[in-house]
């Protein structure tokens, strides 16, 4: 299984995070979400086993290195 790691949850992302998560099985694919805050659209993603977020702000070097 590989991962795929998206930074940011912007507008222009919901297309590739639907097709992602909905195809996650077919493309044995786990999809990791990083964003500053989670808003109501990934909320409804998370309830896919193969999704998961991380609250992160790429500013903050510390947090990046993890």
């Amino acid at each position: 299984m590989k991962t795929v790691l998206l930074f940011g949850a912007g507008r222009s992302t919901y297309t590739l995070i639907k097709y992602l998560t909905n195809e996650s099985k077919t493309l044995n694919i786990k999809v990791i979400i990083c964003d500053i805050s989670i808003n109501d659209f990934v909320k409804k993603q998370l309830k896919s086993n193969s999704c998961e977020f991380v609250k992160l702000d790429i500013t903050d070097i510390n947090l990046r290195r993890k």
